[in-house]
């Protein structure tokens, strides 16, 4: 392909590859293409990864709806948004707790999903998630706090957002952007 994407190295040290249409893998010298045939996800692949528990991850479109798909045991499975996947992925985090999540946005506006280990659960504005433009990178601190960059304009909610899953119910998410707790880079960047 003239457009083949490097992923994640596979538990059995197969190495992970994606297209904008499908993913394949390097196993042994020999390439193994994963078609929605095989029960891979049918749209446009956005990104791979590898999760702590050695599945691999694709995101992007199953039968024109946000999916991620897990690649474990030799099989696919996939969650879409009736699942709680958001309805438009970009990319996706794995964190040392053994969560998934999925960055990008939902009904127009800045979201990610949360998978842990049995089922999704979906941040979007409710909880404060700001931005139209999308959540376009996730990072887990060392202490375990995960940290989202969102966009679309500073007046809009744009900035960083930060979940702690040891606070409290409603504490579990906090904000800097440019009306609340903004650092001084944040605005110096446009938000």
């Amino acid at each position: 392909s003239d457009s083949l994407m490097v992923g994640p190295v596979g538990p059995d040290g197969s190495v992970w590859f994606h297209t904008p249409s499908t993913v394949v893998r390097l196993f042994e010298d020999v390439w193994l293409r994963h078609t929605p045939e095989d029960g891979a996800i049918d749209g446009r692949v956005r990104s791979l990864v590898r999760s702590q528990d050695g599945s691999i991850w694709a995101v992007g479109a199953h039968q024109d709806m946000g999916a991620a798909a897990r690649f474990e045991g030799g099989r696919w499975q996939i969650y879409t948004e009736e699942d709680g996947v958001i309805d438009t992925p970009e990319r996706m985090l794995a964190t040392r707790d053994g969560a998934l999540w999925v960055m990008g946005k939902h009904a127009g506006a800045s979201a990610v999903s949360r998978f842990g280990g049995t089922s999704w659960q979906r941040f979007d504005s409710e909880q404060g998630l700001g931005g139209v433009g999308g959540v376009g990178v996730g990072y887990e601190a060392s202490d375990g706090t995960v940290w989202f960059g969102a966009w679309g304009g500073k007046d809009m909610g744009a900035g960083l957002h930060r979940f702690d899953a040891t606070a409290r119910a409603g504490r579990r998410w906090t904000h800097s952007t440019a009306q609340v707790g903004n650092p001084a880079w944040l605005g110096a960047a446009g938000g």
